[in-house]
């Protein structure tokens, strides 16, 4: 695979709305390497982006247009990973209409967990 480099989120490809895999960082994510790996990862993947919590947004891990939930973007995409993320309600309810969802979180309790893998 080859890389497209650092991508600005104004560019096309940051267009989460569009993306069919969204890659998304939680507050969770708390240092700037992890993040970097992270961005880099999507930049490997064909028709992804990279999203984020209200808290990573909060905390300047991205940018605005970035955000996913209530107050940021709903997705259809056909994957989202969700690194980090609690999984707070406003943003959940960005996330309802994805077709698979997968949660990375080290604590077995965090909602996210709780809500989609319940069924």
């Amino acid at each position: 695979m080859r890389s497209r480099g650092i991508v600005p989120a104004d560019s096309s490809f940051a267009k989460i709305d569009r993306a069919k895999i969204v890659l998304c960082i939680g507050r969770g994510i708390k240092d700037k390497k992890t993040h970097e790996v992270l961005r880099e990862l999507v930049d490997t993947l064909p028709s992804a982006a990279l999203g984020a919590t209200r808290g990573a947004v909060d905390n300047g891990f991205a940018e605005y247009q970035q955000q996913i939930g209530q107050s940021g973007k709903c997705l259809t995409s056909d994957v989202y990973i969700g690194v980090g993320v609690s999984g707070a309600l406003q943003h959940l309810a960005g996330i309802v209409d994805v077709k698979t969802i997968v949660a990375i979180n080290s604590d077995p309790e965090a909602n996210i967990i709780k809500v989609f893998y319940s069924s």
